[in-house]
């Protein structure tokens, strides 16, 4: 994944914890969601993209997470 997208997933040192624990629930959330989204699908093909775009999703956000210095 580009790191311009890992960019716009980090939320930053200088936000309060609270808000970094609602990204992090954002998403988590997002992430549940294409997979459920993905289970709802006929095409084999289509609930692979879901499931793909899931899963780079949380790469993306952990790869950000890390680079900032964040746990989780």
């Amino acid at each position: 994944m580009a790191r311009s997208a890992e960019r716009g997933l980090a939320c930053g040192r200088g936000r309060s914890e609270e808000f970094r624990a609602g990204h992090r629930r954002a998403i988590r959330a997002a992430v549940s969601w294409l997979h459920a989204e993905a289970l709802q699908m006929n095409d084999p093909r289509v609930r692979q993209f879901f499931d793909s775009a899931a899963f780079g999703l949380g790469v993306a956000a952990r790869l950000a997470s890390e680079r900032e210095g964040e746990e989780g």
